[in-house]
């Protein structure tokens, strides 16, 4: 299982890349799946799930806008969860 933070764009992304850093996580930065993304174009950050309400603390902490999050699970169905 793993959850992932969505954004509008790269900058978006990267920002919240460099939040994960600033506190000690990891995160793999990738462009949004299609299920994720109604517009048809974002990107994503793929976090491990004991980690998942960290990375969220974080992006609080450094006034992240996240666009989605969700957890997709072994058999890849994804559920909308609270950033």
């Amino acid at each position: 299982m793993y959850y992932y933070f969505t954004f509008r764009s790269i900058t978006g992304a990267q920002r919240a890349m460099r939040a994960l850093e600033q506190t000690g996580l990891r995160a793999t930065l990738l462009r949004a799946p299609k299920m994720f993304s109604a517009k048809g174009c974002g990107y994503a950050l793929k976090v491990r799930p004991d980690r998942a309400a960290a990375a969220s603390a974080a992006f609080r902490s450094y006034a992240v806008r996240v666009e989605g999050a969700y957890r997709v699970d072994a058999q890849g169905r994804a559920e909308a969860v609270a950033p």
